[in-house]
């Protein structure tokens, strides 16, 4: 099975006063995206992968500095789905299964991709979803699920919505692929269009915690853990 994993890295991280929330450090030995590149990598090592980072040209030296042998691109998109979807563009397989994940994150579960992967087979797309924390309400997309745990729909950064879980990344077929827009804000708009499209969702209910580190607030959430 072959798999592209995009990274899209195009953001200009304006909460953050320009600083490449990627870099943000863990801990004293590694940073965010170094994070999810290992962790992808070994999710998948017996897999054809290939890496693909979606980023802007104030970026391009620092991640083909770092990344000499990923496929690192320079685009210029006016959102993260628009990176997205100039991203597939430049995958070196045909028909692939494709993953996303946010370079701006962090999560416990060390399984999470592979979970994904086992429930793609039988689906258009799976979502992986996370039990929200009442600091988080209003700040993500939280997802309504059925009994048969499909998607049925999210609601994004409502601060009054009572749904217990939110979603974190997103793995797809092509069929998936007719339903993005260059001008979604976020894949919420995405997948509420598949849903209403007739796309089957499957969810992945993920284990321990998730971070946005979006801004210092929510970076020193990660600091503190």
């Amino acid at each position: 099975m072959n798999i592209s994993y995009i990274i899209p890295a195009a953001g200009k991280a304006s909460r953050l006063n320009g600083i490449p929330k990627f870099l943000l450090p863990i801990n004293n030995q590694t940073y965010l995206l170094k994070h999810h590149l290992e962790l992808i990598q070994n999710s998948f090592e017996d897999e054809n992968l290939e890496i693909l980072i979606g980023t802007s040209s104030q970026n391009l030296k620092i991640l083909k500095d770092l990344y000499s042998n990923q496929k690192i691109l320079d685009l210029t998109t006016y959102s993260m789905v628009e990176t997205v979807m100039k991203t597939k563009e430049h995958s070196s397989f045909h028909n692939p299964i494709y993953g996303c994940i946010m370079p701006d994150t962090y999560f416990t579960d060390r399984l999470v991709h592979t979970k994904m992967f086992k429930m793609i087979h039988d689906v258009d797309a799976v979502v992986s979803v996370w039990k929200i924390k009442d600091y988080q309400i209003g700040k993500f997309g939280q997802c309504d699920i059925n009994s048969k745990n499909r998607l049925k729909n999210v609601i994004d950064k409502d601060p009054k919505c009572k749904l217990p879980f939110f979603w974190g990344s997103l793995m797809w077929k092509n069929t998936f692929d007719q339903c993005m827009k260059a001008n979604d804000a976020h894949f919420g708009e995405t997948i509420n269009r598949a849903v209403a499209n007739g796309l089957n969702i499957e969810v992945v209910y993920a284990e321990g915690d998730y971070f946005d580190c979006g801004t210092f607030d929510e970076y020193k959430e990660l600091l503190k853990y």
